[in-house]
């Protein structure tokens, strides 16, 4: 029994390997950095690393992977496996949080008889810049220098 036991634990321990080895792979065919740490579909469309109060929109019960940029380390993509995936569906939650979804046919998947899908921020992100204030008038008392 406990050799049956150790040979289920070491084909566990060789398919996950072989599952991390893809899915590196997969981020280095990209320009991306596989993270161990998972990010909201808020944070991936915002493309930053804060948590905003009430976002926790993570997929449970998938097979998940998270993609950060190299330079930045901002999150760069959410791939999931799906066995028969709805694409309707797929395509309702990209427009609700504003991302692009791919199903990735080209590369193949981590898990058998599933579906490679892709989220990842759509091109317009929005950038958000600090206003400076207008004076309306210099005070009197202000120097005025000409250089």
């Amino acid at each position: 029994m406990a050799v049956l036991e150790q040979e289920r634990r070491k084909d566990e321990r060789s398919r996950l390997q072989a599952e991390r080895i893809l899915a590196v792979e997969f981020a280095r065919e990209r320009g991306w950095l596989f993270a161990r740490t998972e990010f909201s579909l808020e944070q991936l469309s915002r493309r930053s690393n804060k948590i905003r109060h009430k976002e926790d929109t993570i997929f449970r019960g998938c097979d998940l992977n998270f993609y950060r940029e190299r330079s930045s380390r901002r999150p760069a993509a959410i791939a999931m496996h799906i066995a028969n995936p709805d694409l309707a569906s797929l395509e309702e939650i990209a427009r609700r949080f504003s991302l692009q979804v791919e199903v990735v046919r080209d590369f193949p998947g981590w898990v058998d008889g599933s579906q490679l899908i892709v989220y990842t921020p759509s091109g317009e992100a929005p950038q958000r810049r600090k206003r400076r204030k207008e004076h309306s008038e210099r005070c009197p008392k202000q120097l005025f220098l000409p250089f």
